[in-house]
């Protein structure tokens, strides 16, 4: 079982908040971006009961923190750079989790083709590194500074991020010709006013003509194979007897962050267990049939 809270603290001290919030909901990764006092988490974090620790990368200017419990020969990672950061879980009796911690660039900086674009160059990576391992046990979580509904997710050559568990689980689908697969967003459940929840992770009000003014730009995806790993998913908007909302229900960017944080339970698949992804053409797919097309788009063309 892997418990992952995600928050974007937007630069702030806010280790006091976040161990009390790792305290309620005791994840076992905890991941921060936009994480400016790193040392100020690292202390505070790291003190007991909770006795956190700093799982650091090889990158010196990535801004994406991940504390965690279990030991370096259960979590370690494998690559980082400024806007993502790549873990391998191996927990005992289970299969291995391949969890990429991410921030996208903001719309501030970004159009909606640039930012699909940024998503299509990450997907590749995680399509070569899914090839490699050869398996797609895959669970992406952070900052898309994008919606679910927006190009960055649900583009065939990007996140290709599918509402439901049930078109998920399609696997893929073809688009001109070649398959593309697909993600899971589980996120979609949190717009509107559904049974009282938040409805979103990030609130922005301006004068355009188009705008939810919610937005879910924090999210969890999984691949389909991991669809029924997923126990819960939550959009934290108080701990213990304190709001991380204002007075309007929305972030209080004055006492915390402009983003709310994010908690996913997982149950990782039991060792041996015969996966959707591990069926023999599935194998043969990630052997030889995927390949990443110059726009970063995964084909899968016909088998060599």
């Amino acid at each position: 079982m892997a418990k992952i809270l995600f928050w974007n603290v937007n630069k702030k001290d806010l280790s006091t908040a976040a161990v009390a919030i790792c305290a309620e909901y005791q994840p076992d990764i905890a991941i921060f971006c936009e994480l400016s006092h790193s040392e100020q988490f690292e202390r505070a974090l790291g003190q007991p009961p909770l006795a956190y620790w700093h799982l650091k990368g090889p990158a010196t200017d990535c801004t994406i923190g991940v504390f965690t419990r279990y030991g370096s020969n259960l979590l370690r990672v494998r690559t980082d750079d400024e806007r993502h950061l790549v873990l391998e879980c191996n927990e005992p009796g289970r299969q291995s989790l391949r969890i990429v911690a991410l921030h996208l660039p903001s719309k501030l900086y970004k159009d909606d083709g640039s930012q699909q674009g940024d998503g299509e160059r990450l997907l590749g990576k995680i399509v070569r590194w899914e090839t490699q391992d050869g398996d797609r046990r895959t669970v992406l979580v952070g900052d898309f500074n994008a919606n679910p509904f927006e190009r960055a997710l649900l583009d065939c050559k990007s996140f290709h991020a599918m509402p439901t568990e049930r078109l998920a689980n399609e696997i893929s689908r073809t688009v001109g010709g070649e398959e593309y697969l697909f993600f899971y967003n589980p996120m979609w459940r949190f717009f509107g006013d559904a049974e009282g929840r938040t409805p979103g992770t990030y609130f922005w009000r301006s004068s355009s003509d188009s705008l939810p003014m919610w937005n879910v730009f924090d999210q969890v995806l999984v691949r389909p194979q991991l669809s029924g790993s997923i126990v819960s998913i939550r959009i934290i908007d108080r701990f213990a007897e304190t709001s991380l909302l204002n007075h309007l229900g929305r972030p209080d960017t004055e006492q915390f962050s402009d983003h709310l944080p994010i908690f996913c339970d997982l149950i990782s698949p039991v060792d041996g267990q015969r996966q959707k992804d591990e069926s023999d053409d599935n194998r043969q797919c990630l052997a030889g049939i995927h390949q990443e097309t110059s726009s970063g788009s995964v084909s899968t063309g016909d088998p060599k």
